[in-house]
């Protein structure tokens, strides 16, 4: 969004936005140091120095919190995806799609993927699979695409091969975070899922 479209918003609704960026921002300090399943709604309001009635105001749920993140996620992918991806043939389209879901997870920032990726957690439910199933679906999009016009075997279903091209992209991912972000997330996403697709268009 623009600096100049905010400006011109009423100062209550900037003010709101700035109250509700403040309040998750707490949120993912403390559970970034006290971990998800130790953090409470009142620790959170204790920290921010606010009622828990204004977290309300803003969130439903501590996980709502963390939903919130994987929405914006799915959104700013898939809207990289629709305007980058175009004109190629299947392989790059689809190397080029698990690299934009590198750079997102990247952009995320280490912490915050942390508690993503931690499955001890709790949140992961059918709201997240809700949240997630379109990015999922451009993927199944892509794929049978490329099969109808033979640039992918039809070894596996396309429903198939995104389930296991997923599965490579989120241990990339788990695996950045295990080493703390210490090497090219993007690189290493891009060898990744090039071994995957050298099988599926041969």
């Amino acid at each position: 969004m623009s600096q100049r479209s905010t400006r011109n918003r009423p100062k209550h609704y900037r003010k709101t936005e700035q109250t509700r960026e403040y309040v998750f921002k707490t949120a993912m300090e403390v559970m970034s140091r006290d971990g998800y399943n130790n953090t409470t709604i009142r620790k959170i309001c204790k920290e921010a120095d606010i009622s828990i009635g204004t977290f309300y105001n803003y969130f439903d749920s501590k996980s709502d919190v963390i939903l919130s993140i994987c929405e914006q996620f799915v959104n700013e992918a898939i809207e990289k995806v629709s305007t980058e991806i175009n004109g190629e043939n299947a392989f790059k389209k689809i190397s080029r799609f698990f690299k934009i879901y590198a750079q997102m997870n990247y952009n995320t920032g280490l912490e915050r993927l942390k508690i993503l990726y931690n499955t001890d957690e709790g949140w992961h439910g059918e709201k997240w699979q809700q949240i997630v199933q379109p990015l999922y679906s451009k993927l199944i999009e892509i794929i049978t695409v490329a099969q109808k016009l033979g640039e992918i075997n039809t070894l596996y279903s396309a429903d198939e091969l995104s389930k296991l091209l997923l599965i490579y992209a989120r241990g990339v991912c788990y695996d950045w975070c295990i080493h703390k972000g210490e090497y090219d997330i993007q690189k290493q996403m891009e060898k990744c899922i090039d071994i995957v697709l050298t099988y599926a268009t041969t």
